[in-house]
């Protein structure tokens, strides 16, 4: 797991706070963003990766996502990477750079499974927001999108073995705000578990 650091953060009146970049505002829909700042994130992110191929572990053993901002720094390293990964998870999300990602997606980004869990009473990312930026996302990367209300089991990724690509799986929780529930634990253990098994080169 990689801390944020403490830094300045613009939206918060340059209070300072653990961030991975610098947040000009809280209004996530409209603020400009801090491009140069999610980029040396993800440089951090992939020099961990390097680090863990260097001691053993391949790429495509590799899956990286995280919490709001975490997610998004992950869900930037996985639109632009140049190694394989085994996916990339967002929980309480949302998509960086989101309208140049036609412009920065490498080769390797639409083979990648992405979950994405979004509680629908998320007051700092709207649940309406994400579920649009998901759909536009699929749409860019030309992969397919499932936003089914029936929750993530194991016969439903079974199912999808001969899918050649993985796509987004987009899971709702109802009663979920701007955080994690044991349910959404649950189904990521279970999106793992096809993912990245036990048992791999």
């Amino acid at each position: 797991m990689v801390v944020r650091k403490l830094m300045p953060v613009t939206g918060n009146r340059g209070a300072i706070m653990p961030s991975w970049f610098d947040c000009y505002s809280f209004d996530i829909p409209n603020r400009s963003e801090d491009e140069e700042g999610l980029y040396k994130a993800v440089a951090l992110i992939n020099d961990i990766i390097t680090r863990e191929e260097r001691s053993g572990v391949p790429s495509h053993r590799i899956i990286v996502g995280g919490l709001s901002q975490g997610s998004a720094v992950s869900m930037l390293l996985g639109l632009t990477t140049q190694r394989p990964l085994a996916g990339v998870f967002i929980l309480s999300g949302y998509i960086p750079l989101r309208r140049k990602v036609k412009e920065i997606a490498s080769p390797l980004a639409p083979s990648l499974p992405i979950f994405w869990g979004h509680g629908r009473v998320d007051q700092q990312i709207e649940y309406h927001f994400s579920v649009k930026a998901a759909e536009t996302l699929a749409n860019d990367l030309d992969i397919p999108f499932n936003g089914s209300l029936e929750r993530l089991t194991p016969e439903e990724l079974s199912s999808q073995s001969t899918t050649p690509t993985p796509g987004l799986r987009f899971l709702t929780y109802p009663w979920l705000g701007h955080s994690v529930n044991d349910l959404e634990m649950r189904e990521l253990a279970v999106w793992f578990s096809k993912y990245l098994p036990a048992s791999g080169d």
